[in-house]
């Protein structure tokens, strides 16, 4: 059975919204590290004296760069998200409108999804039913052109003649019931 969206996408998001997170680490990391760079003090007392006051800013510092860190990764898998999901909730749309049309007997044309489109495959199938119930119908019609001057023959022949073309609607409605009989409701 083909698949309606293929098995690549639920790779690709899932890979994009860890790279997402990852990329958040590494900013987190490199941002704590630039706010914590600077010179240690010129005496052991002044180097004791900022390594104090640092286990105090650190749990702030690192906290604030985690809240923007995360604000970060948040936005980042909220963007990547939307657009996976416009390659499907668009395509689903513009899919059930072409349903729609068919249903209410307009066969004309195809529906077109963009090549990126998750659902390709469901349009392409949708436009394969829409084509062959074209070509079903185009057959019962030219039989029944056929069917109905056949019927206007037979009001002019007589005798063997009326036999013949009696036959030959016969046969002709024999077509359109075995075309007909594809079809099933």
């Amino acid at each position: 059975m083909p698949e309606t969206i293929r098995k690549t996408y639920y790779r690709s998001l899932a890979f994009k919204c860890i790279l997402a997170i990852l990329l958040g680490a590494v900013v987190n990391g490199l941002l704590l590290h630039v706010s914590l760079s600077g010179e240690p003090g010129s005496s052991y007392a002044e180097g004791y004296a900022i390594m104090a006051s640092l286990r105090t800013n650190l749990f702030y510092k690192s906290m604030g760069i985690y809240v923007a860190t995360s604000i970060f990764i948040a936005i980042g898998i909220t963007v990547i998200s939307l657009l996976y999901s416009h390659r499907v909730a668009g395509p689903i749309y513009r899919l059930g409108l072409f349903a729609r049309k068919i249903a209410s007997g307009d066969l004309a044309g195809t529906v077109k999804l963009r090549q990126k489109d998750e659902i390709n495959m469901m349009a392409d199938d949708l436009n394969n039913l829409t084509a062959e119930y074209k070509k079903i119908i185009t057959r019962i019609e030219h039989k029944t052109k056929e069917f109905e001057e056949i019927a206007v023959t037979i009001g002019k022949s007589k005798g063997d003649a009326a036999l013949d073309d009696i036959a030959r609607l016969s046969g002709k409605r024999d077509e359109i019931n075995k075309i007909l009989s594809n079809i099933k409701l």
